[in-house]
């Protein structure tokens, strides 16, 4: 097993889901991809070694995505603040390339009738 020591780490994990509808046509899938790319590489915060985003291909609810993001912080709080200023420019950047985000099935219980 391995442990982190937390008060030791240089930097954050972040691993956004993102998820368009499949009406997403393939120019605004680059055009976004493309936007998040020059966003986060602009970004001091953010471990720019480590850093992808990829159209990682179909899912259930719609066009899927992967990325891997390292904030450069030990704070949570801080840690917080990036991935949310992160979270609203990604919001920006869909709703400027014309797309919009999918919205996860929802699968019903088996006790609901």
């Amino acid at each position: 097993m391995e442990l982190e020591n937390i008060s030791r780490r240089e930097k954050i994990r972040y691993n956004p889901r993102l998820c368009l509808r499949y009406s997403t046509t393939a120019a605004q899938v680059r055009t976004i991809l493309q936007g998040i790319r020059r966003d986060l590489s602009q970004r001091d915060e953010i471990d720019q070694e480590n850093l992808y985003v990829r159209f990682k291909g179909f899912g259930e609810s719609g066009l899927d995505f992967k990325a891997l993001i390292y904030v450069m912080t030990w704070d949570h709080r801080h840690y917080l603040e990036v991935t949310e200023a992160v979270n609203l420019r990604i919001m920006d950047i869909v709703a400027e390339a014309g797309a919009e985000m999918a919205e996860p099935l929802l699968v019903e219980s088996e006790t609901s009738q």
